[in-house]
């Protein structure tokens, strides 16, 4: 299945087909449990009660969707993950070439900060408004282990200073290459760490906690 087309793709599909899919998922979950001996005699089996299907009798239908959204996060978090940061990097590309503190819809001025905070909030995650506050809030990783979604924090213009000043999303990874988007002084680009300017700028590498390894509260349907 291409999941780009499906979770991220906006229009891709209808939010009926999508349920379908995501149902379709759970379903095979479902068939794959142990069988029952045949041999035993079913009056005397008491039937187990599905808690998932319990809660869904008296819910409604977005309600169920929700449900149906946990149950996914549950069996398969890595999907729930890639579907979340590619939804949102591809978000991203959609100002590049933006003027430096532009304004998103909601009439936000898009700075380095504001703009991948503006990102995470487009999936219902919260971090800092400032670099500076995003990269005690995030979890220090080496740079050799950042994965596409992670944010890199940087000195601003003076090399002298050691405080954060700068901020990007990582948004590509390829072996020891690594490009990040990022609004800058130049507008909203992809820019490889590698460049000698950001090279002698690089500060250290944050991931966000909701990527880490649990994503149950992460929503699987951003593009209704």
């Amino acid at each position: 299945m291409n999941i780009d087309k499906t979770c991220c793709g906006g229009n891709a599909l209808s939010r009926s087909m999508l349920s379908l899919i995501i149902l379709l998922f759970v379903c095979a979950g479902l068939l794959a449990t142990e069988p029952t001996d045949p041999t035993e005699p079913s009056e005397l089996k008491e039937p187990e009660e599905s808690t998932e299907l319990s809660e869904a009798v008296e819910l409604g239908k977005d309600d169920i969707d929700v449900l149906i959204e946990r149950i996914i996060c549950q069996k398969y978090p890595l999907l729930i993950k890639e579907t979340l940061v590619d939804h949102m990097l591809d978000n991203g590309r959609q100002y590049l070439g933006r003027p430096y503190k532009f304004r998103n819809p909601r009439g936000e001025i898009m700075d380095c900060s504001n703009f991948v905070r503006y990102l995470y909030s487009m999936e219902g995650l919260t971090i800092p408004r400032t670099a500076s506050q995003q990269a005690t809030f995030t979890t220090t990783i080496p740079l050799s282990e950042v994965q596409k979604g992670d944010l890199l924090f940087f000195k601003g213009r003076s090399l002298a200073s050691s405080r954060v000043g700068h901020v990007g999303m990582v948004i590509e990874v390829n072996g020891d290459q690594v490009k990040m988007i990022h609004s800058s002084n130049r507008g909203v680009v992809i820019d490889d760490i590698s460049m000698a300017y950001y090279k002698r700028r690089f500060i250290q590498a944050g991931r966000v906690a909701e990527l880490q390894d649990s994503y149950a509260s992460i929503r699987l349907i951003h593009s209704y």
